[in-house]
């Protein structure tokens, strides 16, 4: 394994890292609206299935 190798496997973990974040603050984002407005608790759901 030389040093670009390395270089790729970097950027790929940190590529992955950053999509899990983002979904995540996706999914909190998603979880307060629902929880502060009943009718979009709804649309949070059919949303998910499009996913």
């Amino acid at each position: 394994m030389g040093p670009e190798h390395a270089f790729v496997a970097v950027e790929t973990i940190t590529l992955s890292v950053t999509l899990i974040a983002f979904n995540v603050v996706v999914a909190a984002i998603m979880f307060a609206v629902a929880a502060r407005n009943p009718t979009a608790a709804g649309w949070c759901r059919e949303y998910e299935f499009e996913l």
